[in-house]
Formats: structure tokens, C-alpha cells, sequence
């Protein structure tokens, strides 16, 4: 994945990708996904995706990672959440009540990052990616989440 370019994007505001709305898909089927109140749900290259707040609104913890500190900062804004900010293990981690975001690279996650998640709502990161990232991004994934 080249971070360059989706930085490039979120500076140039081309960010066509991102949805006005909660993704329909999530409201339609998570339910019958039957996670328990509380548990953590992983979103992968979140971006300022609003599908975030929905889940935190059933309860759910939620866990994002983006590259851009421009999406994470527009996110918290745009919703008027209060978050802390602090840099640990390379990461910049934003923390709101249920909420936290760690601004990276997908790839620098490792497993000690994902120890509580239950759940992952991945909405479009294996179309951003190009084809030849696909497998490594869905391999990583495999290997970083608990079982």
C-alpha cells in the first residue's frame, strides 16, 4: 500500500470513497451477526466512516486504524466527539468513551493491538487496496486477529 497516496487524497479532499450515510449493508445484516453488547468491533482503514458511531451506538467498543491523521481529526471534529491523543507503540492513538482510533499504516498493526476485538466490520479496504496488496492485506489480517 502506498500511505502517500491516500495522504495525498485526504490533503486534496478526494475522498469520493467515503459514505454520507451508515452503510446500509451493516444496518441490514449485523444483527443476525448476533455480537454481544460491548464487544469489540475492528474497522480497518476506517477512514472518518460513520459506520463507527452506528456500532458505538449498539453498544459496541470499536477499534479503527487509518493512515490519515487528517481523516481521524475531521472524524472527531465533524461528530464533536472529545478524544485524548498520545503516541504509543508508533502509533498515535485517539481515544474517545468507546471509541479509539490508532493512526498508521494497516500493516504496522500487530496482534498485541487487536487482543479484545470480537468482531471486524470491513466495509471496502480489500477494493482500495490494489490487487497486488489483496492477499497480503487479507494474510496480515488473518494473522494479527485473535482467534
Amino acid at each position: 500500500m502506498n500511505p502517500e497516496f491516500w495522504l495525498e487524497n485526504w490533503k486534496n479532499n478526494k475522498i469520493g470513497f467515503h459514505q454520507q450515510i451508515t452503510n446500509p449493508y451493516l444496518t441490514a445484516f449485523w444483527r443476525q451477526l448476533d455480537f454481544t453488547a460491548g464487544c469489540q468491533v475492528f474497522v480497518p482503514l476506517c477512514n472518518k466512516s460513520l459506520d463507527m458511531l452506528w456500532l458505538c451506538q449498539r453498544g459496541h467498543k470499536v477499534l479503527g486504524v487509518e493512515v490519515s491523521d487528517l481523516a481521524v481529526g475531521n472524524f472527531f471534529y465533524e461528530n464533536g466527539l472529545t478524544y485524548n491523543k498520545v503516541k504509543k507503540d508508533g502509533f498515535q492513538h485517539y481515544q474517545a468513551e468507546r471509541l479509539a482510533i490508532l493512526q498508521s499504516d494497516f500493516f504496522n498493526l500487530t496482534a498485541g493491538h487487536l487482543l479484545d476485538v470480537q468482531g471486524v466490520f470491513d466495509r471496502a479496504s480489500l477494493i482500495a487496496l490494489p490487487l497486488e496488496l489483496r492477499q497480503k492485506y487479507a494474510q496480515h489480517l488473518t494473522n494479527i486477529l485473535p482467534s
